[in-house]
């Protein structure tokens, strides 16, 4: 992969054009994302198994949508849709990367796929960054190790996690500021018992000492309930669905310590806080309808989303069609900034959905490795 110079240069152009200080009142924002969360996995969905008493707290006196999408039934081009608004073959990164120099790895660059985002695309954070806001990312990032794509080249100003799915080897946990770049701040074999409260304690730690007059952007992307499956031994056996449900159950709780965090910052009713998964669940987990992570039916692409912001957002539940791409432009509604003029977004803004209005979509496609798949409207797909 190379970069395109012209395209670089037109992202510098944007971001610069829409440098300022962010607009007075703007909502913090944080987006929790979940590996390989079924649709049915949480109580909002109906699950009796596993107790998810935050999440469902937050879906209570939020926007559930019912009918919202992933982006893709994997997880890398998933979640570079998801950040930058544009589908995966558009974004380009259709494969799941493996860590660089891996068996794995070299078959993908054999074959001609790609092992990374291009440092060309714009992500949420990009843009956020240049209004203003503090940003962060903590846990999974799993879009390329190498050649600048990595988060704190992306518009995250702090970054703690891991470049990969904890079933790859080396499973390193990295640190990084941008412009200091990232380096291993946890050898393999991390302790993956104690991966859930890290991140959480990560994540407060960027909420505790993000500056209180400047809005701030936490993209939090878990690596659980991605198999291998590890829960800490307060965390063994609390459900009535095995480890799974454990480590369900603990991914819950580190929801519970988000929203302790905002209420301390002060600013909880004006954050709008984001939870979803990257694709449906694999043989552990509870989907809906039919098939798992990797196909394009239902099972595999449906899942759970939670919309939480008490100042604009109505307790309600919504069969409005949705998909992960279409947060990028949601939250350049939200603070009225235009989308980058020299690519096509293929998210639409759901700001008004959110706020019990219809779907901006007439249909949704649904791609796989760089493939139509299929096509959804209201009713038929």
């Amino acid at each position: 992969q190379r970069d395109d110079a012209a395209r670089m240069a037109s992202k510098a152009e944007y971001l610069k054009s829409i440098t300022r200080a962010a607009p007075e009142n703007a909502p913090d924002l944080v987006v929790i994302l979940f590996d390989d969360l079924g649709y049915g996995d949480v109580g909002f969905t109906g699950n009796q198994m596993i107790a998810t008493p935050h999440m469902d707290k937050l879906a209570a006196n939020g926007m559930v949508l019912e009918n919202y999408y992933a982006p893709a039934p994997v997880c890398s081009p998933s979640r570079a849709a998801m950040l930058t608004g544009r589908m995966a073959p558009r974004a380009g990164l259709t494969h799941v990367p493996f860590p660089s120099g891996t068996p794995l790895d070299r078959l993908n660059r054999f074959f001609n796929n790609p092992v990374r985002l291009p440092r060309e695309e714009i992500l949420i954070a990009d843009i956020l960054q240049a209004v203003g806001y503090e940003t962060a990312m903590v846990g999974k990032w799993h879009m390329g190790d190498h050649a600048g794509s990595v988060p704190t080249q992306f518009g995250f100003q702090k970054f703690f996690g891991t470049y990969y799915s904890n079933d790859m080897n080396p499973f390193t946990l990295v640190s990084g500021t941008a412009g200091a770049g990232e380096a291993i701040s946890h050898q393999a074999p991390v302790d993956q018992t104690n991966l859930n409260p890290l991140y959480a304690e990560k994540a407060e730690a960027f909420i505790a000492d993000a500056a209180r007059d400047k809005p701030l952007f936490l993209y939090f992307a878990h690596n659980f309930p991605h198999v291998p499956l590890y829960a800490a031994p307060h965390e063994a056996g609390r459900s009535d669905a095995g480890l799974y449900g454990d480590v369900v159950q603990g991914l819950d709780d580190t929801v519970g310590r988000i929203v302790a965090a905002l209420k301390k910052r002060g600013r909880l009713d004006n954050t709008l806080i984001l939870i979803t998964s990257d694709n449906g669940p694999w043989w552990e987990g509870r989907g809906v309808g039919r098939g798992r992570k990797g196909v394009s039916f239902e099972g595999g692409i449906r899942v759970p989303f939670i919309a939480h912001w008490p100042q604009q957002i109505k307790p309600a539940r919504s069969d409005a069609l949705a998909m992960g791409t279409d947060l990028l432009p949601t939250m350049l509604a939200e603070l009225n900034l235009p989308p980058p003029p020299d690519r096509l977004i293929d998210g639409k803004s759901i700001a008004a959905t959110l706020r019990g209005a219809a779907s901006p979509h007439q249909v949704l496609y649904h791609y796989a490795a760089g493939t139509l798949m299929a096509v959804r409207d209201r009713h038929f797909k």
